[in-house]
């Protein structure tokens, strides 16, 4: 039997734990060390482009505890989601356009036993239609669940995956960003205006 991620005696924040429950409730499960690798290579292969390092994405997701979840289909690698949790300080390196995704500082992600301020879609791949479909439901689900306190940024490779973000996600462009920076904003924030 498989476990669920990155062994640590540290206690996860409760919004970790809800991001790991979000992805795990549709068996995307945090990747354990020696899948790293892998999931670098399939996401390198399917996106294309510079991408963050299997270093710094096995840095990250040891840290958070929730920056690495893979999906399996009897067996097969066919979908990956990357997360960067971001700090105070990371939220505002975002906000500033001065985050660096391929290899972002310590400082700027946040610990697993800490709150994170914001969430960084550092990347998604699927190698197939039902693949793509459970990682967008996955992070629908944390969305609305997880993180509705928080906002959620990323940036896209391709413009069918700026389409896929902003149709099935909710993303739209950062106002005054000069980096093609997406976000989501704070649920919270957004009900009023839904309600009105």
């Amino acid at each position: 039997m498989r476990h669920s991620g990155p062994k640590s005696e540290t206690k996860l924040s409760p919004t970790v734990a809800s991001i790991r429950a979000a992805f795990t409730g549709l068996e995307i499960l945090p990747a354990e060390p020696r899948e790293l690798v892998e999931a670098h290579a399939f996401a390198e292969r399917l996106i294309g482009g510079k991408i963050a390092s299997a270093h710094a994405l096995g840095r990250v997701h040891v840290r958070t505890g929730s920056g690495l979840f893979v999906y399996r289909e009897n067996g097969e690698l066919t979908g990956v989601v990357a997360l960067v949790l971001l700090s105070e300080r990371g939220l505002k390196a975002v906000c500033a356009d001065d985050f660096d995704a391929l290899e972002p500082a310590v400082g700027h992600v946040a610990r697993r036993d800490h709150e994170p301020a914001g969430v960084y879609a550092w990347g998604i791949a699927a190698s197939n239609h039902p693949a793509a479909k459970r990682m967008m439901d996955a992070l629908g689900i944390m969305v609305r669940d997880s993180i509705p306190h928080l906002a959620f940024f990323g940036r896209v490779a391709t413009e069918a995956g700026r389409r896929l973000v902003v149709e099935r996600i909710g993303f739209k462009p950062v106002p005054g960003s000069t980096s093609d920076l997406l976000w989501i904003e704070p649920l919270n924030q957004r009900l009023p205006a839904v309600a009105a």
